[in-house]
């Protein structure tokens, strides 16, 4: 053999060999990039999963034999398994127990494999270690790349399992896709250099697009997250955001990318946030804390951050990813029920006392009233039976602020809607009007009823009556002589809206708010003794357990006053 032919066969021997190792090699770290890509994916596939729980309900739980993450039903549900699905493909499952419950794998009938059980080495890693496992699975005799993670209530406990994975059939078909291509390639020999590099760079190529996709995937993904989303390196710089972060900022991605907080928030915010960050990275894991932030434009929030560092693909620390919670809104009802339940126990104290007293008062009363006038007629005295008489008139109020002081505690029980009944609104009030005559007719004060006679509300009947007899008697005691009071009433689609108008002497604006607490009185009355002060409070309590509101309007003093208040419509 002449040595160039020698030199040749041997170049091209050395030539097909340097090319099936570097073929070799190329085969085998595609493979293990596309197994690590795979094992990357199925991690963010199961957080996904998890997140996506999390948004439905705080913390999971077996209510009634049923699997629940918060108040949303797992069992039967397959909303979260084939939204995982349509994102990432490949198969969803959730456990309760080891029985799955809701699931997109299917048995040999094509059904949904809900009822089955899981077996093998997940079954040993989960409930017999308690961690969670990765790794190769045959499920209903189909092999599968997975992730499996413990499901644990809040006491720590697994009742159940989370999972995701891919047949493994789909993940090997692109590699022996491209170890075909490499067979017929080497079997060209040396015109398996030029397709060899073709092959590579379209491979390379593809890995690159495939890169490209995964980016403006997982950039779509956390556009969908409402709450604002943003990711630093180890420096502070920003590294990315979505788009709840940038509307917050008033900032375009493009001007948040690589500035760190010190550039875009100033020196106190960015301070703090800074500091949390150094503690994150020096002890890497999961950070949460609450802090006031200064949004864009100027308003005070309460936010809570959610941090976690991430590593790079070689393993060292990459970075922090925040997620943002506003909870203005939660602290601001936190506040408000605080007030109400304060206010509902002040309420219920003062109750007890008025009932306490009103039975005590009773008591020293009914003696009273039978010797008071036995006295008066027993003395001769003028003087005497005056002073007689006086104290029989203050026994009677005091008897009357008694009765009014129970009947304002009696009205603490609301009445179920179930009990009340449909109430002809006109043809009612002109019965109340004619049971107060005797009070406006002392005052020649005229009563009219413009209530059309088609409206009809909901109500109990005693509690109405006695409603319209305070607001009445209260609109005739403020009258002037020949005043008129006016009653009237709009009907919405569910409500009746009902006016209780009068000439009077009319309420400063001081005043308007506090009419309808307990023994309250204006200025002019404070001498009148007639007047108790409970009155509007119990018209108060009554809407109030018709599930209305009441309340008090006024041009001012000597420009008369209106009561109106909402009581629910009878449609029936």
């Amino acid at each position: 053999m002449k040595p160039v032919t020698t030199y040749i066969l041997v170049s091209s021997l050395v030539a097909i060999l340097a090319i099936s190792t570097f073929a070799l090699l190329s085969l085998n770290r595609f493979h293990a990039a596309e197994a690590e890509e795979e094992r990357e994916n199925l991690e963010k596939c199961i957080r996904t999963f998890r997140e996506l729980f999390a948004y439905k309900g705080t913390g999971f739980r077996i209510v009634d034999g049923k699997l629940l993450a918060g108040n949303y039903l797992i069992n039967g549900n397959f909303e979260l398994p084939d939204k995982v699905q349509e994102i990432f493909g490949g198969v969803a499952t959730v456990f309760q127990g080891d029985t799955r419950v809701s699931t997109n794998v299917l048995d040999d009938r094509g059904l949904r494999a809900v009822g089955t059980k899981l077996i093998g080495p997940a079954y040993d890693a989960i409930f017999r270690e308690g961690k969670p496992y990765r790794g190769e699975t045959v499920i209903l005799k189909t092999p599968y790349l997975t992730a499996y993670d413990p499901i644990r209530d809040v006491k720590g406990r697994i009742i159940g399992i989370l999972f995701v994975g891919v047949e493994k059939s789909a993940f090997l078909a692109r590699y022996s896709g491209l170890r075909m291509q490499l067979m017929l390639t080497l079997i060209g020999m040396v015109a398996s250099f030029t397709i060899l590099m073709t092959l590579l760079g379209k491979v390379t190529r593809k890995y690159e697009q495939m890169n490209k996709d995964q980016v403006r995937f997982f950039q779509t993904l956390i556009n969908t997250i409402p709450s604002p989303v943003y990711y630093k390196d180890t420096k502070g710089r920003y590294l990315g955001c979505n788009n709840a972060f940038e509307s917050g900022a008033k900032l375009a991605r493009a001007e948040i990318i690589g500035k760190t907080a010190y550039q875009l928030w100033g020196k106190e915010q960015a301070d703090q946030h800074r500091q949390k960050d150094l503690e994150l990275l020096e002890t890497p894991g999961a950070q949460m804390y609450e802090s006031a932030v200064k949004f864009a434009d100027g308003t005070l929030h309460d936010m809570v951050f959610n941090k976690a560092t991430f590593q790079d693909k070689d393993g060292s620390l990459g970075g922090l990813v925040g997620v943002l919670l506003d909870i203005t809104e939660r602290k601001e009802a936190e506040k408000e029920k605080s007030l109400l339940e304060a206010q509902l126990h002040h309420s219920r104290m003062l109750e007890l006392v008025m009932v306490q007293l009103g039975h005590d008062l009773k008591t020293p009363l009914t003696p009273l009233f039978a010797l008071l006038p036995l006295i008066r007629e027993l003395v001769s005295d003028p003087g005497l039976k005056r002073m007689a008489d006086i104290c029989s008139r203050n026994a009677v109020q005091i008897k009357e602020l008694t009765d009014r002081t129970l009947k304002l505690a009696s009205l603490s029980s609301i009445v179920a809607p179930s009990n009340w009944e449909k109430i002809q609104l006109a043809s009612a009030v002109d019965g109340y009007i004619l049971d107060s005559a005797q009070s406006y007719a002392s005052k020649n004060v005229s009563c009219k009823n413009t209530i059309a006679p088609e409206i009809a509300v909901q109500g109990v009947a005693d509690q109405l009556k006695e409603l319209f007899a305070n607001l009445i008697s209260n609109a005739v005691r403020y009258s002037p002589e020949h005043g008129v009071i006016l009653i009237g009433a709009v009907a919405a689609e569910k409500t009746v809206t009902i006016s209780v108008e009068d000439k009077g002497i009319g309420l400063a604006p001081e005043h308007i708010g506090r009419v309808f607490d307990e023994f309250f009185k204006v200025d002019e009355s404070r001498h009148d003794l007639a007047a108790q002060g409970l009155g509007l409070a119990i018209c108060k309590k009554i809407v109030f357990n018709h599930n209305g509101r009441i309340w008090a309007e006024s041009p001012g003093i000597g420009m008369g006053t209106t009561i109106r208040f909402i009581l629910p419509r009878s449609t029936i």
